[in-house]
């Protein structure tokens, strides 16, 4: 049975089992490394034990060295505190080794045996060194302290004897595992190299597992975005209840929605433009046939108001023909009728279709001199070179000069546009060729336009593959420039 997770739980999963197992590693390592501190400390409890039983050996031996050289010579007080300090030191070196031992029952006993033999030393040392002195000559003290040699040597046995023990059981102890400690770390080190590439591996292998799907149909999902700009099918449904499922559901719904308003969006414009396009037409037609003179003359006044009720009608016409390309365009359905033509001939017709606008302002247009060949829609590139000087002109000052330069490149031509107006803000350079934006936005006068004009013109530029764009100066004029491929192939 195939079980659908949500993404959140599916993230819970791939974050909680590492942890899981990190948590286990972590404790086995802890106690790995308790076993090797164990080893190591027992280790060095066993070294200090050793050298606390060879110290208690030698602080008796030179307390009785020291409390023989002190009878000896009775006038030296230094040999009596120098005795007194290593005699002093047995109770220190008996205390520690109790503290070594203290969890060893073994090492206990013996350390009570060096205990008992210490003390009957050191209660040796003190009857001699209470023992009056004898001033009767040297021969005397000499066979006193022979005789308390002897009686030195006989107590002391027991007490070396021990310590010897008790060192060689644990100098044999060190002997049975001397690698203990080295084994201990040794394993450590495995361990944790271990447990780091192992939980890498399951990290990467859960990672994996889980985004595999997430992956591939979040491609999908975005592969169907692209298809929905492109107006193509989008493929089927996901299955499943998790985060994606759902987005998926709302993506189609979105989908069908927006294809719905764009069906309703198309009608309304067809219709507007046919309802719209005859009648204004057939005003155009009457209003010039009015102001022509064929109905009789008419007053200054009456000429104007109908010379400016015609521009209107013509502005309005206009606009209605850019709304069609728009569509057309989005639609796809921007088909080009490509044959060759004599770039100046096109020049020339835009410069004609535009010379009364010009005129009115007393605009000077300078067109280049030039036989290049293109292999373009001519009707679509004199639309371009029409829509691009009416806006130069729009935003030139009056009595100013509109410049057309040419420049023929490796495989393509270039068309520059340059004009004299107030220049376009940096901020708004790049959305000049939005629909709905006028060109010179950063000017404070604002002009009449749809704003569809360079948004057609950037359309009709890019379905030649060619390429549109602008540099402006604020205050120093702007240059709208375009290029077109002259090859053939690229048609």
């Amino acid at each position: 049975m195939r079980i659908n997770l949500k993404i959140s739980h599916k993230g819970l999963i791939l974050v909680s089992v590492p942890l899981i197992f990190e948590l286990a590693f972590v404790v086995l390592l802890v106690h790995m490394l308790n076993q090797a501190d164990q080893v190591a400390r027992r280790e060095a409890r066993s070294k200090q034990i050793v050298a606390e039983a060879s110290e208690l050996s030698k602080a008796i031996i030179d307390a009785g060295f020291s409390l023989i050289t002190w009878q000896y010579y009775r006038n030296k007080p230094d040999l009596l505190k120098r005795y007194a300090q290593e005699v002093g030191e047995v109770p220190g070196i008996l205390q520690r080794l109790d503290t070594l031992t203290s969890n060893n029952a073994r090492q206990r006993e013996h350390v009570n045996k060096l205990r008992l033999y210490a003390t009957s030393v050191l209660s040796l040392f003190e009857r001699y060194g209470r023992r009056p002195i004898d001033l009767s000559g040297v021969i005397p003290s000499l066979i006193s302290i022979n005789d308390f040699r002897q009686q030195m040597e006989l107590t002391y046995a027991p007490l070396l004897s021990e310590a010897k023990l008790l060192a060689g059981e644990e100098q044999e102890a060190q002997r049975v595992d001397p690698d203990a400690e080295e084994r201990s770390k040794s394993a450590v080190r495995t361990l944790i190299m271990v447990g780091v590439i192992f939980n890498i591996l399951l990290t990467i292998a859960m990672a994996l597992f889980f985004s595999r799907s997430i992956t591939r149909r979040l491609g999908l999902l975005g592969d169907n975005a692209l298809r929905l700009a492109k107006k193509e099918p989008l493929h089927e449904p996901f299955r499943g209840s998790d985060e994606i499922a759902s987005l998926d559901q709302v993506f189609r719904q979105m989908a069908s929605d927006l294809s719905d308003s764009d069906q309703r969006k198309q009608e309304f414009v067809n219709m507007i433009t046919h309802d719209l396009r005859t009648p204004l037409s057939s005003i155009q037609g009457n209003l010039s046939l009015v102001t022509e003179g064929h109905y009789g003359e008419l007053s200054e006044k009456a000429q104007e108001r109908l010379t400016i009720a015609e521009k209107n009608v013509t502005r309005l016409i206009n606009l209605i023909n850019e709304l069609l390309d728009i569509e057309r365009i989005e639609a796809g359905m921007l088909n080009l009728n490509r044959g060759n033509a004599s770039l100046l001939s096109l020049i020339e017709e835009a410069v004609v279709s535009i010379r009364d606008f010009a005129e009115q302002k007393k605009i000077s247009i300078v067109v280049p001199n030039t036989d290049q060949e293109i292999f373009v829609d001519s009707v679509r590139i004199v639309q371009v070179l029409v829509n691009i000087l009416s806006n130069s002109i729009k935003f030139s000052p009056s009595e100013g000069q509109i410049t057309i330069k040419f420049e023929s490149k490796q495989n393509s031509v270039s068309i520059s546009i340059v004009d004299q107006g107030p220049g376009i803000a940096p901020e708004d350079l790049d959305r000049v060729f939005d629909r709905f934006q006028q060109a010179q936005s950063s000017t404070k006068t604002k002009f009449v336009g749809s704003g569809l004009g360079l948004a057609i013109c950037k359309a009709i530029i890019e379905a030649h593959q060619g390429r549109i764009g602008v540099s402006s100066v604020l205050n120093q004029g702007s240059t709208f420039w375009f290029e077109l491929p002259v090859d053939k192939s690229n048609a």
